[in-house]
């Protein structure tokens, strides 16, 4: 109850060319040249940084190759069993084939997505978790992989759950939750590994717990960020 005219909401959309006052700024051609040098430097440290990413991942598949050989060629379509961890204490290192489920998608990184027949639920799980249905292997229990925390070049983080710092070299490590692996096979990977391959998941991790009591630790150990064009 000001008196003043109420706002008309189609202003926000439609305005009146007339009632805007225009003004110019003179820029100098200095300021222009060396805005547009600031704007192609950033521009090429951004492609480079894509480069690199795109390369080290590609490196990363072609490693992963080399040890495991050639992988199952999965398919839309094929039906699979999934393993899924043993949740009891004594067996915590063992997992039981479920299924038979559907492969409904695929997804980069060797990532599948497969569906349960009985409830049309859907999750998503990764290709070393997948083996194709076969009745005799149902419900047995195999071993888990026990150099998996150290072989991570064919994983894709999901997101970082926590930090902590290492007792002997004072390094960040982070509890990383493998996208297709189930929480509990989330492991701690060092912070070196997870800087240079995965830093945006850092950056994540820091909005969502901005007064975690190491953070500031981690911030320091990011890249500083640049702006695109300097004023």
């Amino acid at each position: 109850m000001t008196g003043l005219p109420a706002d008309n909401l189609i202003d926000v959309i439609f305005c009146n060319p007339k009632s805007l006052a225009i003004s110019s700024v003179q820029i100098g051609s200095e300021q222009i040249a060396k805005s547009i040098e600031n704007l192609q430097e950033s521009l090429h440290i951004m492609h480079k940084e894509v480069a690199l990413s795109t390369e080290t991942e590609r490196h990363s598949h072609r490693d992963c190759k080399s040890r495991h050989g050639t992988l199952p060629n999965f398919d839309i379509g094929d039906y699979v069993l999934v393993a899924k961890p043993d949740t009891r204490p004594a067996n915590k290192l063992d997992f039981i084939w479920h299924g038979p489920y559907r492969i409904v998608d695929t997804h980069r990184s060797y990532v599948f997505t497969v569906e349960n027949l009985l409830t049309g639920e859907t999750q998503e799980v990764h290709g070393d978790r997948i083996q194709f249905y076969c009745d005799k292997l149902l419900n047995v229990t195999d071993e888990i992989l026990k150099q998996f925390q150290h072989d991570t070049s064919n994983r894709q983080v999901e997101k970082i759950c926590d930090a902590r710092l290492n007792s002997t070299s004072t390094d960040v490590q982070y509890l990383v939750k493998w996208r297709g692996f189930s929480d509990e096979e989330k492991s701690w990977c060092p912070g070196a590994n997870i800087r240079k391959n995965y830093p945006g998941a850092i950056y994540e991790f820091l909005s969502h717990f901005p007064n975690h009591p190491f953070s500031s630790i981690i911030s320091g150990s990011l890249p500083k960020v640049r702006t695109l064009v300097s004023k």
